[in-house]
C-alpha cells in the first residue's frame, strides 16, 4: 500500500475545515518542530490545535492528520443520519467504506463544501 503523501493545498483545505468547523481553536496549524523526547511524530504531519497560541509548550491537541480525519472530521461533518449508519463499524471500516482510494482530506473537504454553515 502505497503511503498518503499531503499536499501545500491538501494541508491548506484541512486547516481551512479546522478554522470553521472548530472555532473554540484561535490556533490551528500544523505541526513545524518538535521537543526532543515528548514522544510526538517528527515528520511533521500532525496538526495542532490551542487556545492559548501558535507556541509548541501550549498545544491542547496534537494528533497526525489521518487519524484526525477518521476519528474527529468525518464524525463531525456527516449528519447524525449519515454516520449512525456507520457506527457498529470500526473507524478503520468507516474509512475504508467512505474513502476508498481518495486522500480522505480531498474526501472530507468536498463534504465540507456541501455543508450549509
Amino acid at each position: 500500500m502505497k503511503s498518503i503523501e499531503l499536499t501545500e493545498d491538501q494541508k491548506s483545505k484541512l486547516l481551512e475545515m479546522c478554522k470553521v468547523l472548530f472555532p473554540e481553536y484561535e490556533f490551528i496549524h500544523f505541526q513545524d518542530s518538535a521537543i526532543m523526547g515528548a514522544g510526538w511524530d517528527y515528520d511533521f504531519n500532525n496538526i495542532c490545535f490551542s487556545k492559548k497560541s501558535n507556541s509548541i509548550y501550549d498545544i491542547e491537541i496534537n494528533i497526525h492528520w489521518f487519524e484526525f480525519c477518521v476519528k474527529i472530521l468525518i464524525p463531525k461533518i456527516f449528519s447524525d443520519e449519515e454516520y449512525d449508519t456507520f457506527s457498529d463499524n470500526s473507524l478503520l471500516e468507516i474509512a475504508y467504506i467512505k474513502l476508498f482510494d481518495q486522500n480522505p482530506i480531498e474526501y472530507c473537504y468536498k463534504q465540507f463544501k456541501t455543508l450549509k454553515l
